[in-house]
């Protein structure tokens, strides 16, 4: 079975570089508990569904391929019961850490093996009579993130006998096509100037960008190695619908409010620790898939950096303002920027293995040229239970928090996304660049720029 072109640059950018997982994970705290062997039944109608996820990677020095499994390789669903036995954790840790965050620690470090196992995983924790945790966790060179939710409400609704009809493939796409690739062409043919507006793209990233590196989140930590943990804040519905009407009030979205909010707070976060900075640059993920690819289990995420300097993030009106038009300039006047990297990684496909490796040292070097990774997955549904009370062997979803990957030159990766109407920022970061104090401290200063954002709409 056939790996799309950015399945395999990002296989290729794993296997060169050690140290950087590109796996994530996500993390539902229900109520109710989940029946395993109901679980494990979901899950498997789920994979078998979606013929990627019954796979594993074979190859060798020069190509990798994923091989096809009828039936499970290796087990998928890991129970873990923090009430039948007694946890014993070290004394230190037990003051920062309860022994289902030591449990969840470990479970998102712990690397996926693609070549033994699929491309995914499961863990059941379950911390009281109606207190359990589900994580998923997930490798980048298989699915992305928004792909990833999909499936996990895939399998939360095949749980409760509701499978979604989006489980189907859509009649007439290959699922071991390069389905990327093939939706390129078709953006090429319909958009003007698209060649040009790609290449340009992708020589400034390749070649300008990397002369010019942008301010880094300050951080007084470096070390070989570490683990990737997160911390999370939430505002309410009300709070979220003003946040909102302030970016509405000048013809933004939500997401160009929360651009916004990044860059004045590591602007601050860097001036607060001494540390000047001019340039920021955000590294956006832009889903590029189409509602006829929905059924398919892939890649289907771009990306896309916006930069600011110092004059900019003066005054927060026109900060707004200037994110508003750059993301209506590039993902809609400038298509082929989008879809530059699509046809940056089938190039790259086409050569072997090794040349991807040698290649791939290279394209860390423009990628770590952005501060810092902010994500948007949008609104997170998952699971219609109802809410109700929850039937023996049931579950509701009540709390959502998503564990991006993070590259160790960045440090962190900023996700946002909505839940039952509540707004959620996760911060993903390395131990070793972060301590968990440090990482709180900015994201609480995050939310408070986030509450006290001032936007005047009659400013010109």
């Amino acid at each position: 079975m056939k790996l799309n072109c950015v399945d395999k640059a990002l296989l290729a950018f794993e296997v060169n570089c050690t140290g950087q997982r590109i796996g994530y994970s996500g993390i539902f705290s229900l109520r109710g508990e989940p029946d395993p062997d109901r679980l494990r039944k979901a899950i498997l109608s789920t994979a078998r569904a979606h013929p990627k996820l019954m796979t594993t990677l074979c190859g060798g020095p020069l190509w990798h391929h994923r091989r096809k499994h009828e039936d499970f390789v290796g087990e998928v669903l890991e129970v873990q019961d923090l009430t039948a036995v007694q946890v014993h954790h070290d004394s230190a840790k037990a003051a920062v850490e309860s022994p289902g965050e030591q449990r969840i620690r470990e479970w998102i470090n712990r690397p996926l093996d693609t070549r033994n196992v699929f491309p995914f995983r499961v863990l059941l924790l379950k911390k009281g009579p109606t207190d359990c945790t589900l994580v998923f966790t997930f490798h980048h060179s298989a699915i992305d993130g928004v792909r990833a939710l999909r499936l996990i409400d895939d399998i939360i609704s095949r749980y409760h006998n509701k499978p979604p009809d989006s489980s189907l493939l859509p009649e007439g796409v290959r699922s071991d096509g390069d389905e990327l690739l093939q939706e390129a062409r078709i953006e090429r043919a319909r958009t003007r100037h698209f060649y040009r507006e790609m290449l340009t793209h992708l020589f400034y990233f390749v070649f300008i960008n990397p002369l010019f590196h942008p301010a880094r989140i300050f951080h007084d930590r470096t070390e070989p190695s570490g683990d990737v943990w997160f911390c999370s804040a939430k505002i309410g519905p009300a709070e979220f619908q003003r946040l909102k009407a302030k970016s509405n009030s000048v013809g933004g979205t939500v997401n160009d409010i929360l651009m916004a909010v990044c860059y004045r707070s590591i602007d601050k976060w860097n001036r607060r620790h001494g540390k000047r900075t001019r340039k920021i640059s955000l590294l956006i993920p832009v889903d590029i898939g189409t509602p006829d690819l929905n059924g398919v289990i892939s890649n289907q995420i771009s990306y896309i950096s916006f930069s600011t300097c110092a004059k900019d993030r003066i005054d927060s009106t026109g900060l707004l303002r200037k994110v508003r038009a750059e993301r209506v300039r590039k993902l809609r006047d400038r298509r082929g920027n989008t879809y530059s990297i699509v046809y940056f990684a089938a190039v790259l496909g086409l050569l072997p293995l090794a040349a991807r490796k040698v290649l791939s040292k290279y394209v860390l070097f423009p990628l770590y040229a952005d501060t810092v990774i902010c994500t948007n997955p949008g609104i997170v549904r998952v699971g219609d239970c109802g809410e109700g009370p929850v039937e023996p062997g049931g579950f509701s979803v009540v709390e959502f928090q998503a564990v991006p990957f993070v590259f160790s030159v960045m440090g962190m990766n900023i996700c946002v996304a909505s839940f039952r109407g509540h707004l959620g920022i996760d911060i993903s970061y390395t131990t070793s660049h972060f301590s968990k104090e440090k990482a709180e401290e900015f994201l609480a200063l995050c939310m408070d720029e986030l509450a006290n954002y001032q936007v005047n709409p009659g400013q010109a």
